[in-house]
């Protein structure tokens, strides 16, 4: 029987700017395991919520008495299948998370649901659960334990590099009154506007992949289930291809560490 993790945690900043600091936290100082990031899947749905999925590879340090278990390559990157579905209508957004390398070794699946904090509209409300389970005969529970504890010290991190994006975001003029950027999309043609600076200044793009929006609104239920199924499911269904690449791509970033 796998281990079960839940947790409460707040964010002081607005759910419009936790979004966006959510697509720019890496790097940070809290992210020195995240090699590689990469989107390898985006639209914008008919209710006109934003699904994406990316591609983390990320250094795995294994404790020595796993490292005889795997293979040396597994044992030092790990490759992540992150989906996330913002509803900007209803101000949520949710993100499913799972290993797609080494499952069987450990799997650790996380869901995290992003939204305004009732208490304090101000405040962004992170409800997060965790499952962590393992398949291996014979240290399937001490695995877990080690995952657990993991996970834990991963949450913390997680949040400091939310609240150092968050400060550094602040000290920008992206939320003084001189430039305050706005993006909007429209729902199938994915037509997206951008109005920068006090002057106004407005660019439009079109095309079938859609952008966050930043624009106030009221906070409301979560996304349905049936459209968080859907996201799974097409990452799942492409998860060998997206594991050939993130090999690739932790290659070309170990081939860059070793001339720095």
């Amino acid at each position: 029987m796998g281990k079960y993790f839940a947790c409460v945690d707040h964010l002081k900043s607005s759910w419009d700017q936790v979004c966006i600091a959510f697509w720019e936290r890496y790097p940070n100082p809290y992210s020195n395991h995240v090699l590689t990031e990469d989107i390898i899947f985006r639209e914008v749905t008919p209710g006109n919520c934003l699904v994406s999925r990316r591609l983390l590879t990320k250094t795995n340090r294994a404790p020595r008495w796993m490292e005889k278990y795997l293979p040396v390559t597994m044992a030092r990157h790990a490759y992540i299948i992150e989906d996330s579905i913002v509803d900007p209508q209803n101000r949520t957004m949710t993100t499913l998370t799972w290993n797609i390398s080494h499952a069987r070794m450990m799997s650790v699946e996380e869901r995290c649901e992003y939204r305004i904090n009732p208490d304090n509209t101000s405040w962004t409300e992170i409800n997060r659960e965790a499952w962590i389970s393992s398949n291996l005969y014979g240290l399937s529970r001490a695995i877990q334990e080690f995952g657990l504890a993991r996970f834990k010290t991963s949450v913390a991190k997680t949040m400091k590099g939310f609240e150092y994006v968050l400060a550094k975001m602040q000290e920008t003029v992206l939320w003084s009154g001189e430039a305050v950027e706005t993006v909007l999309w429209s729902g199938r043609n994915g037509a997206v506007e951008r109005r920068s600076g006090r002057n106004g200044t407005v660019e439009r793009r079109s095309g079938r992949n859609g952008t966050v929006s930043r624009r106030s609104g009221r906070n409301g239920e979560t996304p349905s289930r049936t459209l968080a199924e859907h996201a799974t499911e097409r990452a799942r269904v492409t998860a060998l291809a997206a594991k050939e690449k993130a090999k690739d791509l932790a290659s070309q970033a170990h081939k860059k560490q070793q001339y720095v």
